[in-house]
């Protein structure tokens, strides 16, 4: 601008070079634009943080990590009123460093108590101090202050999560234990044992009961009463040396050790749940600023067992010691006193002695009570480590059972911790030199008859009418397993007491109330289903599968009826009982035609009669087979248009009990599809039956010409091919390239989009995520790039197949293509095979097309399909050359300007494959201000790092680029590269010698940044040149070039031509100015 002013003053400027100087403002100024910003930037640039960028710039340790553009970090900022109205800077540098965590994290995806550690080091804990997050199901908080999520700043070295608060650092632990109120009743035992400074010490974790814990029993116990050492002995058992976080308990289990010298055991629970030996942790990473505390719900007993060691006592006298006196006496009048003695690997359940006062039995019900106390199994809770729930023998022997022994069910709940048949486990894992003993709150009482079982555990009522309804009420049920759907259940089959269930069943009636009941029952005793899996016969010979899907289990049986279990190891006296969600039948069968089925179910009379009013119901008294989705009444829509009353109407049937999917064709036509059908889609999943993926149906009816299914909800009528794509997530990226493209291309161009919407019978392979999830991320960015716009648009249209107007099939639903190659001529112009094959040896069949696998078959379109695959197809016709992989790699640009300017460019485009070296920008730059070489001289250069063919670097192996007598030779883990002279090096060996003391030899050592892989060749983009040094032999390659000399020449020439026509015309204009003063 000043050169600018100085033109115009002496009269020699021009509005050119104004425009031009100009030009240089302008891009200057939106180079400043576009810096960097960091996050003391964007603080600094937003008014809301003006107190607290004041204070951040009174500490330079503060800032410099704020202002680091190399680093990466998540800074929790106070606003302004955060400050007001009188601000606490009390410790202010320690508590903005507690304010910044390394790293940069999207919090709602945290789980409630995780931990983010700052940058505040505590010598304390000889470490940094976390913080924690807490999360509920409305919001998510750091160290207790809310978070706006949707308020999230970014800049250029991490994010900024705003706040209404300046959170403090976290008091110490003695300060949490006596100030909370919570936890008075264990520190008021620290204090009376004098162990307050022990507990209140620096880097300790305390395993802390709650006030609730005290108010369990223990045996009896009266804590206050232990002496001076017990207790002592009792509360050191819950402090550990050193700080542990919740996250460093990992695995199923992990073990630390007490100051009072004991081991305690962590253990995960398959709800995430922790667990100290029998305590629940009820809030984990309690944080302080001296160590790290976990409540729990129970008091740590095991540091005083461990004073009292009873591995060395028989079970008999571990029980003595226990002071389960009552029980052992009343082993002993039973007569099973040896158990108790001799018998090895014994597990006792026993009752305090409170629980057995006042009990009076005869001997032999004695007898039996107590042998339902004994095990055989040697069991401890402890061992449960992941799995929550186990059944586990007794010696108690029953009829009811087939002369099996009734078991035992041992659980862990997280309200009420260690249960045996829901009764208290109040003492744990006593550990004697022949067993195990439990100590239990009261009697366990041998499991009840069936029914009475049912109605206790509640929620089985309508399972007890059926029952009853199909006079099985008297069956007699001995030593058999019973999958009982739950009420809930039920509404799945809402016509089930409609058709079946009447006062006075038929013949007919009775014997499928009977064989519904028969479906889940087993003869034999299958206990512990939510650990089972395998295939199982029930009483009316059908299968039933156990499997395991992720944590739950499932039932189902072959006719594809799946049920959730509940609830597993509901004990009864004739068998066992697992509570499930579904019942295990799909279908009633009803011996009359879908329109008079249709007319005797009063919930669906709305459905009935807008069937008629189409015309569509008496037809379906014909022979059919069709499949009807009747929408129940509760939720039947306002109005219900013909077309929508057609695409509920199909021809055929499709036995979902045999195949997971099926095609039928509605009643519906649309021109659309060229007159066709629109066709509908049933699937079955783990989940129940879909129409469409998107429309849960329900099981109903066999009708003697069809099948009814039940709906709540109308099935919607299918979208465009454009709509469809755009609402699957999973084809979200295929819609972004489509609008990528369609952003690019010039008026006039063909529309995909337009294609997609209006056009006929339309079929779209669309890609996955998962494809796109393969594409390499050089071809993904060229792509994304302008200069890929042309060929993003040919992909494209590679998976876009339009049945051409003169045709006569229908769409390319997955149904039309038979078991040899078809192929379809797509809108790149190029064909694509597709072929539906049968798996050997299953009823599967895979679908492909082109070298990518259908995935997700006949997604359902108004003017087509789309079916889901897992590759992008691409063309033959498009080649990903080495030209193209670069062009979006712009720390290769130098070089590739210079391949192109130096008579190379056809290595970029070749059909033959190259494997080229690429110095970076930086490495190019530093290299063109050391040297002053000719073109040629580059040319050189240049040659050396390319090596012809299609090869890789590897460790130890030489590669021969173009220039002979160097070899480029890979370097650790092919993360580097050396040139070296075979001159000096005789023993070089060019594939796959050992190079010995290559590195003295070295003429230039590069480290591997990235690999490009193109169709043509690979690229390795290094951080320098391989250029010889001075004083190696020099590089010659074949071919001549000016020399600097020369060039320098020509430049002094051409500068005198301009200097002479300057003064000639300086001289002109001075011969005009003479002349006009003349006149």
């Amino acid at each position: 601008n000043i050169l600018t002013f100085l033109f115009f003053v002496k009269g020699r400027g021009t509005m050119n070079i104004q425009r031009l100087f100009h030009v240089f403002l302008v891009l200057s100024f939106f180079f400043l634009c576009v810096q960097s910003a960091s996050i003391y930037d964007v603080l600094k640039g937003d008014s809301r943080f003006t107190t607290l960028v004041q204070q951040i710039d009174l500490y330079s340790s503060v800032k410099s990590i704020l202002s680091n553009s190399s680093g990466q970090y998540t800074l929790f900022a106070p606003i302004n009123s955060a400050f007001q109205p009188t601000p606490d800077l009390n410790n202010i540098e320690s508590r903005l460093h507690y304010s910044i965590v390394d790293g940069v994290f999207n919090i709602s995806k945290f789980e409630d108590g995780q931990l983010l550690f700052t940058k505040l080091y505590v010598s304390d804990i000889g470490g940094r101090l976390p913080v924690r997050i807490t999360t509920n199901d409305t919001a998510t908080y750091v160290q207790w202050s809310q978070l706006n999520l949707n308020n999230t700043l970014m800049a250029d070295n991490g994010h900024i999560y705003p706040l209404s608060v300046l959170y403090h650092i976290p008091a110490t632990t003695s300060a949490v234990l006596s100030e909370v109120s919570q936890f008075k009743s264990f520190n008021d035992l620290v204090s009376k044992a004098g162990l307050s400074s022990q507990f209140g010490g620096s880097n300790t974790t305390i395993f802390l009961p709650s006030n609730m814990a005290f108010n369990r029993t223990y045996n009896g116990t009266d804590l206050t009463s232990l002496s001076a050492s017990q207790l002592s002995q009792l509360l050191r058992g819950h402090l550990v040396q050193g700080t542990y976080y919740a996250s460093n308990f990992t695995g199923n289990s992990t073990s630390v050790v007490t100051v009072a010298n004991t081991t305690l055991s962590i253990t995960k629970g398959p709800n995430g749940t922790l667990y100290v030996g029998d305590s629940a942790i009820i809030y984990s990473n309690l944080l302080t600023r001296t160590g790290a505390v976990h409540v729990i719900d129970s008091i740590i007993l095991s540091s005083i067992d461990n004073q009292n060691d009873t591995s060395s006592l028989t079970v008999r006298e571990t029980l003595l010691q226990l002071n389960a006196t009552a029980f052992v006496r009343a082993v002993d009048s039973a007569g099973l006193g040896d158990h108790l003695n001799t018998t090895s690997s014994v597990t006792v359940f026993a009752p305090v002695n409170s629980a057995l006062a006042g009990i009076t039995l005869s001997p032999q019900a004695l007898r039996a009570a107590l042998r339902y106390h004994l095990s055989p199994d040697s069991f401890t809770f402890s061992s449960l480590n992941g799995n929550r729930s186990t059944v586990v023998d007794s010696y108690l022997n029953l009829t009811t059972l087939a002369g099996a022994t009734q078991k035992l069910r041992v659980f862990r709940s997280d309200m009420r911790g260690a249960l045996v048949n829901n009764v208290t486990v109040v003492r744990s894992d006593v550990v004697a030199s022949n067993g195990v003993v439990h100590l239990i709150s009261h009697v366990l009482p041998p499991p009840s008859n069936l029914t009475q079982v049912l109605l206790k555990a509640g929620g089985f009522s309508r399972f007890i009418q059926l029952v009853t309804a199909a006079g099985f009420e008297n069956m007699t049920v001995m030593g058999e397993t019973l999958f009982v759907p739950d009420d809930s259940a039920f509404e799945h089959l809402p016509e089930l007491e409609n058709l079946l269930m009447s006062d006075s069943p038929d013949a007919w009636q009775l014997a499928q109330l009977q064989k519904a009941i028969l479906h889940h029952i087993l003869p034999s005793l299958v206990y512990d289903a939510r650990n089972s899996s395998g295939r199982f016969t029930t009483f009316n010979n059908d299968t039933l599968d156990v499997y395991r899907l992720g944590d739950d289990l499932y039932v189902s049986n072959t006719f594809g009826a799946d049920a959730l279990v509940l609830e597993s190891n509901i004990l009864a006296a004739e068998g066992v009982v697992h509570r499930i969600d579904h019942l295990l039948i799909t279908k009633i069968t009803l011996n009359r035609t879908i329109d008079a089925v249709l007319s005797s179910m009063p919930s669906f009379s709305q459905f009935t009669s807008a069937l008629s009013s189409a015309d569509l119901l008496s037809p379906l008294s014909g022979a059919g087979p069709f499949t009807v989705i009747a929408i129940a009444d509760d939720t039947f829509p306002s109005s219900l248009n013909e077309s929508a009353a057609r695409y509920h109407v199909l021809d055929g049937t499709v036995d979902l009990w045999t195949n997971q999917n099926g095609l039928l064709p509605s009643r519906l036509t649309l021109a659309s599809l060229g007159g066709y059908a629109q066709r509908l889609k049933l699937s079955k999943t783990y989940a129940g039956v879909f129409a469409n993926g998107l429309t849960q149906l329900e099981p109903g009816v066999e009708a003697s010409n069809g099948y009814i299914f039940i709906s709540h909800g109308p099935v919607p009528l299918p979208s465009d091919v454009d709509a469809l794509v755009r609402s699957v997530p999973d084809f979200d990226a295929f819609a972004e390239a489509i609008d990528r493209y369609e952003s690019s291309v010039a008026n006039g161009t063909v529309s995909v989009r337009g294609v997609l919407r209006l056009l006929s019978r339309v079929t779209v392979f669309a890609p996955s995520s998962v494809a796109f999830d393969r594409v390499s991320p050089q071809l993904s960015k060229y792509l994304s790039s302008s200069a890929g716009s042309n060929d993003l648009g040919l992909i494209i249209n590679h998976h876009i197949y339009v049945e051409p107007s003169q045709s006569n099939s229908s769409t390319r639903y997955s149904d039309v293509f038979g078991n040899s190659n078809s192929s379809l001529m797509m809108r790149s112009q190029e064909s694509v095979s597709v072929r539906r094959s049968q798996v050997a040896n299953s009823s599967d069949d895979v679908f492909t097309v082109g070298a990518a696998y259908v995935t997700g078959p006949d997604m359902i379109a108004s003017n087509g399909v789309v079916h889901s695959i897992d590759r992008l197809l691409i063309p033959t016709t498009f080649k990903f050359t080495l030209d193209k992989a670069l062009s979006s790699v712009d720390d290769a640009r130098l070089v590739v300007t210079a391949i192109k300017g130096t008579g190379l460019a056809a290595i970029l485009t070749s059909a033959d494959s190259h494997v080229l070296f690429v110095p970076n920008n930086a490495a190019f730059n530093a290299f063109n201000s050391n040297n002053t070489g000719t073109t040629s001289d580059v040319n050189a250069v240049l040659q050396l790092h390319i090596v012809d063919g299609s090869q890789t670097l590897e460790e130890n192996k030489g590669l021969s680029p173009r220039t002979s007598g160097y070899v480029l030779v890979g370097g650790a883990d092919s993360q580097s590269v050396l040139l070296l002279n075979t001159t000096y090096f005789n023993s070089v060996q060019s594939r796959n010698g050992t190079f010995i003391d290559y590195r003295s030899g070295a003429l230039a050592y590069a480290n591997v940044l990235d690999l490009i892989e193109a169709d043509n060749g690979k690229a390795y983009l290094i951080d320098r040149v391989l250029s010889p040094p001075a004083g190696s032999p020099p590089v010659v390659v074949e071919g001549s070039g000016m020399s600097g000399l020369t060039i320098l020449i020509i430049v002094l020439i051409i500068v005198a031509i301009l200097a002479a026509v300057g003064f000639y015309l300086y001289r002109k204009r001075k011969l005009a100015q003479t002349e006009r003063l003349l006149d």
